[in-house]
């Protein structure tokens, strides 16, 4: 019962291992054997100082790598074996003895990826033998393809001659015998990386496209991002990028499993867009508020800015973005200003975007709605009736130009407005104790005569929305017109046959008063 107990457990741990064994080949491995590589002969100097040259080389018969992909090794791979040629294992200082080396793996810059150190050499005088023939040497290449590890790779020794340091620690020098390069063609096919600008200091992020399916990194830190299939990227810093030492340029990297990189370079905008106006405050009529009904929350800002004389400027050269973009938090301004009752105010936040960069601060711009205002914007310095003779009756006559009166109303639409003269009796220019035998008469559009020695209304009217400026006195009689004798409305002479006129002639002045009221 023993013996076939045991021969039991045999059996199911033999089952075991084959599902095991089955199991790991379902997965499957990635490829292992030799990976494209160029042999180097007489080494490229990756690290070395002047004085420190090498008069024999170590050359590599073979190499191969697992976790490979097309004949390449990857940031998979983890394993690189060398097998040294037997004729040229060792390396020689020209006039100097060598004080440690071992064989190792390296980037461009002399930098070692080893995972674990690897045998060292064998020292004897000036040469450093490297024995057994093959060597495995572990490495960590999971950078490669982004910023920190790019292609080429080397393998390589790493030495230290026996009696020179720097600073105290071993003058350690690096030569790359045997390269696994960068595969033109795939560069060449690979999609340029760009970066969306702007780029400000306070992003802790950088978009942009690339490859599908490349890595993106970049070397403000370790962080990493791949993009979508149609090429997109978002990559997330750490940091922001101002405390990310906040660089003046940024660049960004795209690159494959094997190593093939391409690169991308953007200017930090560090300057921002600064809001800066004449007035927060602003009193606007309502003929000003009614010309925004219907308008859109960027017609409105547009026009705040130009009332408020908002100007958006660089932090840095002070220049002003004429094309800026004006942007509020609130929403139904041309509303929210147009509902304003009189001498009711509202507050609205101006901010700005130029080319792409928002201002940090925004404009609180308080806005008050006024009555409005009712004024003369035109009156005439003088109204003449020109040379005239002493008529044999009583004459009307007009004179020899239309008065000029213009108002502006501002105020609500439909308010009314009237304009009224008044006139003084017209006296002797030369002795003021003699009146003109008649007086200025005001005829209305019935043909309705008044005596001007009392306010007369000679115009009225509401304002009409959109309309802020009216000729009171349109159309009125000239002599042109009519030299004698009622025709149209206006102001009129009235002259009687006694008028004094001295021996020939006589001038006669006096003063019309006009007043605007606002009231029908």
């Amino acid at each position: 019962m023993k013996l076939n107990l045991i021969w039991r457990r045999l059996a199911l741990l033999l089952v075991v291992l084959i599902s095991v064994s089955c199991g790991i080949s379902l997965v499957g491995q990635a490829a292992s054997g030799t990976a494209n590589s160029n042999k180097i002969d007489g080494g490229i100097r990756l690290k070395a100082y002047d004085g420190y040259s090498l008069s024999q080389y170590v050359l590599f018969s073979k190499i191969t790598a697992n976790n490979i992909e097309d004949n390449r090794i990857t940031k998979n791979t983890t394993q690189i074996t060398v097998t040294i040629d037997s004729d040229h294992s060792a390396i020689t200082g020209k006039t100097w003895q060598i004080g440690q080396g071992s064989l190792d793996v390296l980037d461009a810059k002399g930098t070692s990826l080893l995972s674990k150190p690897s045998t060292a050499g064998k020292l004897s005088g000036t040469d450093l033998t490297f024995s057994p023939s093959t060597q495995v040497l572990n490495v960590n290449l999971k950078k490669l393809g982004t910023f920190g590890l790019q292609a080429p790779i080397y393998v390589g020794v790493t030495f230290s001659p026996k009696t020179s340091s720097i600073e105290g620690n071993p003058m350690t020098m690096s030569y790359g015998f045997g390269e696994f390069p960068a595969d033109n063609a795939a560069l060449a096919a690979m999609k340029d990386v760009t970066i969306d600008n702007p780029v400000k200091p306070s992003d802790q992020e950088i978009t942009g496209t690339a490859d599908p399916e490349t890595t993106i990194s970049t070397e403000l830190d370790d962080q990493t991002a791949t993009t979508d299939a149609d090429g997109n990227y978002t990559l997330k810093l750490s940091k922001s990028i101002a405390d990310l030492g906040n660089p003046d340029t940024i660049k960004v990297y795209e690159g494959n499993d094997m190593g093939d990189t391409k690169s991308a370079e953007a200017t930090v905008r560090k300057s921002v867009p600064v809001l800066k106006a004449d007035s927060e405050s602003l009193t606007v009529t309502p003929a000003q508020l009614e010309g925004l009904t219907g308008k859109s929350d960027s017609d409105v800002l547009t026009w705040l800015a130009g009332q408020a004389g908002i100007t958006v400027n660089d932090s840095v050269s002070g220049d002003v973005d004429s094309a800026a973009k004006y942007e509020s938090t609130d929403t139904d301004l041309a509303q929210k200003l147009t509902g304003l009752a009189t001498n009711a105010s509202t507050t609205i936040d101006v901010g700005a975007d130029s080319n792409g960069v928002k201002a940090t601060t925004d404009l609180a711009i308080k806005v008050t709605k006024s009555a409005g205002e009712l004024k003369f914007t035109t009156v005439s310095d003088s109204l003449s009736y020109g040379n005239l003779k002493v008529p044999n009756a009583t004459t009307f006559f007009a004179p020899t130009a239309s008065p000029e009166i213009e108002i502006s109303d501002t105020r609500d639409a439909d308010s009314p407005w009237r304009v009224t003269a008044t006139a003084d009796t017209l006296v002797d220019t030369s002795d003021a104790s003699r009146q003109l035998s008649g007086q200025l008469m005001y005829v209305n559009s019935d043909g309705q005569a008044e005596s001007l020695a009392e306010a007369q209304t000679v115009a009225s009217g509401t304002r009409a929305t959109g309309v802020t400026t009216v000729k009171a006195v349109d159309g009125w009689e000239t002599q042109a017109d009519q030299p004698s004798g009622v025709g149209k409305t206006g102001i009129y002479l009235q002259a009687k046959p006694n008028i004094y006129t001295g021996g020939g002639q006589t001038d006669y002045s006096g003063n019309i008063t006009w007043q605007l009221v606002d009231a029908p």
